[in-house]
């Protein structure tokens, strides 16, 4: 494994933990449960945490992955600003959950949440990009792990 492939295969863990929380509180504020309001609170802290480290690693992998072109440089720092930006509107959310746990988040809360989630799915359909069209990372001809002699 090439050092840039960290952020790739580390990406889906924050995905995951923010999306389930942008649901989970929606699901929260229709039933009014506590011990959903709790879990998508949950799911939030350890969603910026995972993206704490994604971000380490994307950083990583920005300076690491082989030579690509100046467009590609360009998408790379506006998937960066993206996910960077998604993650400060969920850090919000989270800032303004943390003081009532068990309660549902109040409409600025969950607006935040959910332009988080509009932003990171614009970030991860751009880092796709990024490596289906403009092959950013992928090194020609390089034999895989799983290849046989």
């Amino acid at each position: 494994m090439n050092i840039w492939e960290i952020h790739p295969a580390l990406v889906h863990f924050p995905l995951t933990l923010l999306l389930a929380s942008t649901v989970l509180e929606i699901v929260a504020r229709r039933t009014g449960r506590e011990s959903t309001a709790r879990t998508a609170l949950l799911s939030l802290g350890a969603g910026l945490i995972a993206a704490v480290v994604v971000a380490m690693a994307g950083a990583v992998a920005y300076f690491t992955v082989p030579p690509h072109s100046d467009e590609a440089d360009g998408r790379i720092l506006l998937h960066g600003l993206l996910a960077l930006s998604a993650a400060a509107l969920y850090a919000i959310a989270f800032l303004l959950r943390f003081k009532h746990r068990a309660m549902p988040s109040g409409n600025s809360g969950l607006v935040l949440s959910v332009s988080g989630a509009l932003l990171l799915f614009a970030a991860g359909s751009l880092g796709g990009y990024l490596v289906y069209h403009d092959g950013v990372g992928v090194v020609p001809n390089e034999k895989s792990p799983l290849d046989k002699d």
